[in-house]
């Protein structure tokens, strides 16, 4: 069970992603283009979840960014389904990049936590000074 508790939160939001493009009718901003950064940012936080989740679990960070663009595609898929929806794949490409984006950010934090300060390899460099 502990190795699957890193995952429910992006299986939590994956099902929230779900239940909203099940509907026929979502309400969107009337900006012109506000429907891809919404799912810029609805996908961004599922590549971020799907990050911390192959983080936790030992996996390679191309784990998540290979399910979420999936997850994006089989979403787009669903939609052709639901009446009044229809896929688009500007909007795949645009989950796509959100999940992208995310997991490119997770992986600099990662790397920035996880490197020595400068300070303390300063500290145990030699002086060079004469």
């Amino acid at each position: 069970m502990r190795r699957l508790l890193p995952w429910i939160p992006a299986l939590a939001w994956a099902v929230a992603i779900y239940l909203v493009s099940g509907r026929s009718s979502v309400p969107v901003p009337g900006v012109s283009g506000a429907d891809k950064v919404l799912h810029f940012g609805a996908y961004a936080l599922l590549g971020g979840l799907l990050a911390f989740a192959a983080h936790r679990s030992a996996l390679h960070p191309g784990v998540a960014v290979i399910l979420g663009v999936l997850y994006g595609a089989s979403d787009e898929i669903h939609q052709s389904f639901v009446p009044g929806r229809s896929p688009d794949i500007r909007d795949w490409v645009a989950d796509a990049l959100g999940v992208c984006f995310a997991v490119f950010l997770y992986t600099r934090w990662r790397a920035r936590r996880s490197a020595p300060s400068v300070n303390a390899a300063e500290a145990r460099a030699p002086s060079l000074r004469a």
